[in-house]
């Protein structure tokens, strides 16, 4: 498993997030809030594989000989820039988590907001 698919993974999940939307219709909201449910499972598979990908550097690289002369401070600064692909799609997986929640939750007050409009215009 490599950081090509978690690249693949991310750029997913930000092409999910990044749909423009017509908030004013109800049906479209709701088949936007029906993806990003299913995106959800796309966002645990990459928080899993970015956490593994990130582990297994750190672990390749702290069992260097390389680095058992430095400093434990120096082998740490010198590791993390050395993993800095994986820091990112770590990072990346765990807000473009979040988003997924919250863009979910967003959809869903949209939705609420709408029917009520509806309920409103209804007992008019």
């Amino acid at each position: 498993m490599s950081l090509e698919i978690l690249k693949e993974k991310t750029e997913e999940i930000q092409a999910c997030l990044t749909l423009p939307i017509d908030r004013s219709n109800g049906d479209h909201v709701a088949e936007m809030l029906h993806q990003l449910i299913v995106i959800q499972d796309l966002c645990s598979q990459a928080m899993a594989l970015s956490t593994m990908v990130y582990t297994d550097k750190i672990a390749e690289l702290y069992a260097s000989p390389a680095y058992s002369g430095m400093s434990a401070t120096d082998k740490k600064m010198v590791i993390n820039g050395k993993a800095s692909k994986e820091v990112y799609y770590l990072t990346l997986a765990e807000r473009l988590s979040r988003s997924v929640s919250h863009a979910i939750d967003g959809y869903r007050s949209i939705l609420s907001d709408l029917k009520a409009q509806r309920s409103n215009y209804a007992g008019m």
